[in-house]
């Protein structure tokens, strides 16, 4: 993602092009799925910079419908490309697993009725759990994250009239909270969920810090004041 930044900035164009073409090997090689979600995102990404285009909201919840469309009607265009039966299998093969923190023991199938009804749960597991184990001391830094990303969630929609929109952060939010989502529906293991989640949670708090422009402004005036009165 930085290669991208770089290239989008036109610096060191070479360098970055290859960076880039090797990292989409590596994803094509060990997590062909994350391209899936990555490519239509980058490009739109891409596109809006180069051409320096507005952040438009509604171009971000747009392309995500997009995705989740193409998720679901892949297999008639391409029938090996059943995304949805391998989101299903992957989520079946951990419910084989013995663990104690499992989470559900629902089986998801890959109908859209299954994912539709299976989606409540996807949502917890991906942005609220392991709640009931937030008492304990390996999971506290988890809970902390979750109720940091729903805050800072609740801060956007709250006060989106006032926040500094950029397309970089509605870029990290769309990419990294959907990968949250797909995560959400194929992990149903707690510790399985915090390791895989760790990869994108940076992103994702990132995007919306980024986002929450407004809310950083409050701190920031918040701080300035309360550092004169001490000095």
């Amino acid at each position: 993602l930085y290669a991208f930044y770089l290239l989008i900035n036109k610096i060191k164009i070479d360098n970055q092009l290859l960076t880039i073409t090797i990292c989409l090997l590596i994803l094509f090689i060990f997590r062909p799925y994350i391209l899936f979600f990555l490519i239509p995102l980058l490009l739109l990404w891409v596109s809006v910079t180069f051409y320096k285009l507005p952040p438009k909201l509604y171009l971000w919840p747009t392309i995500c419908v997009f995705l989740t469309i193409l998720f679901f009607t892949t297999p008639l265009i391409v029938p090996q490309l059943n995304l949805a039966n391998y989101t299903a299998q992957i989520q079946n093969n951990f419910l084989q697993l013995t663990a104690n923190t499992k989470l559900t023991s629902t089986k998801l199938l890959p109908t859209l009725s299954s994912y539709s009804t299976y989606l409540p749960i996807a949502l917890y597991t991906a942005f609220i759990a392991p709640l009931g184990q937030m008492l304990k001391l390996p999971y506290l830094p988890t809970v902390a994250e979750n109720i940091l990303i729903l805050l800072l969630v609740v801060t956007a929609v709250c006060n989106h009239k006032n926040q500094k929109r950029n397309n970089t952060a509605l870029f990290f939010i769309c990419f990294a909270g959907y990968l949250y989502l797909f995560l959400g529906y194929t992990i149903p293991i707690t510790g399985a969920i915090i390791r895989y989640k760790s990869i994108f949670t940076p992103l994702l708090i990132l995007g919306l810090l980024q986002y929450n422009g407004y809310l950083l402004g409050v701190v920031k005036k918040f701080y300035i004041k309360f550092s004169r009165k001490h000095n």
